[in-house]
């Protein structure tokens, strides 16, 4: 026996139809990954990078498809009326060690995203030129972005997640528009090599930006919960058709923009282009883009929040109703009949009331704490590479194949669970190689002697930058 999951204050439960389940799934992969992708291409130069674009886009699909196919095995299994969630599902096959690690991922990688879209809110709208970068910030995250964050459902939330979309769509266009016109400058500094074997620790370092880009696990369960006759395969069509609108403007985007940009890509994309009306434009639709992807990524760290309070709250009560101690009054309230006994039902009535107050304060800390970062912090490569190589790695390769191994039946398919033990292991493989790339990006640098370049003390300053044509 175990304790009772007490329900989380929420509305109606409404359904997602296929639709709608694709476009916050498209919504949540592409993100503000979009801008640093074409980035982590260049590093390895078009052909290393187109390949490593399709490794993580067949992991990221098969991380969500193990995710999602362990959702349904949770599903099926669990009690009349209990909420799926990660916790539920990982409760199933007592999995605490998994469940810690999957919720540690989870809360780590989504605070990087949602600190990552306020970044991008302040730098798209900050060329405007009607408020400071900070100002911004904290206008679009008040007025737009964190209202939205309180909404419990991600059905809610599919029309942002419509409008997020064409408006991915229009950044497609325009950046493969601007390159097959004359909008690439002449010396782009392009090695010549669509093969950068020379530039290994960056290659190393842009594995978790990749894996940051594909990443929409953490909608799945909820996506399993709200889908409307859901089955492994209304999940499966999900997440193939999710996926393939994701790749394909990911694709569009970062092939536009190493070919433009060559080696010097930035990490900023849209920082490299003239002010114009349709850059703009694309600005705006960036600042539209994260404002949908800000409250789908709220959610599951609430939720996971949640849990934890929820655990931390009923802890007692589950000692209390521990298998040698059961009597005819717990077995009453385990089985909904709280009502007839008055201490157990003031308990619950009091616990529920702390969850609502709960679920209120959990979203403003997480929304608050995010935007203080994001007031702060201006590099994106850092925020998608570190925690794209720490939470997304454990939330995408290493986990979903995990819960799904526990979860799933060993007579099931045998190539599957096959697949899903060499995932685990190229992600328990990866994770530190990334980590130890990254870190080893960090530590300050010497510069010897003989590659520094210092003028001889005849150089007549003057006449040098004359001669180069500087003024």
């Amino acid at each position: 026996i175990t304790y009772p999951v007490l329900a989380l204050p929420h509305l109606a439960m409404a359904r997602l139809s296929i639709l709608g389940a694709c476009s916050v799934l498209t919504n949540n992969i592409l993100g503000p990954g979009v801008l640093g992708l074409p980035w982590a291409v260049a590093q390895g130069g078009l052909g290393l990078g187109t390949v490593l674009f399709i490794l993580s886009a067949f992991t990221g699909v098969a991380g969500m498809f193990f995710l999602g196919a362990a959702a349904i095995h949770a599903r099926d299994r669990l009690a009349t009326g209990e909420k799926l969630t990660l916790a539920s599902a990982c409760r199933l096959v007592d999995a605490r060690e998994l469940r810690f690690a999957m919720e540690f991922g989870l809360v780590l990688s989504c605070s990087g995203a949602l600190i990552t879209s306020l970044i991008i809110i302040g730098d798209m709208l900050e060329p405007l030129a009607v408020a400071t970068r900070e100002q911004l910030i904290a206008g679009v995250f008040f007025i737009v972005a964190f209202p939205l964050s309180f909404f419990s459902q991600i059905s809610f939330l599919r029309f942002s997640s419509y409008l997020s979309f064409v408006m991915m769509l229009y950044l497609a266009t325009l950046m493969f528009q601007r390159t097959m016109g004359d909008s690439c400058p002449a010396n782009h500094g392009s090695s010549g090599s669509n093969f950068r074997f020379d530039n290994m620790e960056k290659i190393f370092q842009t594995i978790p930006v990749f894996t940051f880009c594909f990443c929409g696990h953490m909608s799945i369960f909820s996506i399993a919960s709200e889908l409307e006759q859901v089955t492994v395969k209304r999940m499966i069509i999900v997440i193939f058709v999710a996926t393939g609108a994701a790749t394909f403007i990911f694709g569009t985007v970062a092939s536009s923009a190493v070919l433009c940009f060559g080696n010097m890509t930035p990490q900023d994309l849209l920082s490299n282009y003239a002010s114009s009306a349709s850059v703009l434009i694309a600005r705006g639709g960036m600042a539209v883009v994260c404002c949908g992807f800000f409250p789908l990524l709220v959610q599951p760290v609430r939720n996971t929040c949640m849990g934890w309070i929820e655990s931390a709250m009923t802890m007692g009560f589950s000692r209390q109703i521990s298998p040698g101690f059961v009597s005819p009054t717990t077995e009453g309230f385990l089985s909904g009949d709280a009502t007839e006994f008055e201490l157990k039902a003031g308990y619950m009535k009091a616990v529920r009331h702390s969850l609502r107050l709960s679920y209120q304060v959990v979203t403003v800390f997480v929304g608050l704490v995010s935007l203080g970062i994001a007031l702060t912090t201006k590099s994106l490569g850092v925020v998608f590479s570190l925690s794209g190589a720490t939470g997304f790695a454990l939330l995408c390769n290493v986990c979903p194949p995990w819960l799904y191994l526990l979860l799933a039946p060993p007579e099931d398919n045998r190539n599957v669970r096959c697949a899903a033990w060499i995932l685990l292991a190229y992600g328990v493989i990866m994770m530190p190689v990334c980590i130890t790339a990254n870190f080893l990006a960090a530590l300050p640098r010497q510069d010897n002697g003989e590659s520094q370049c210092i003028l001889p003390p005849s150089c007549n300053v003057t006449a040098f930058c004359s001669g180069h044509g500087v003024p």
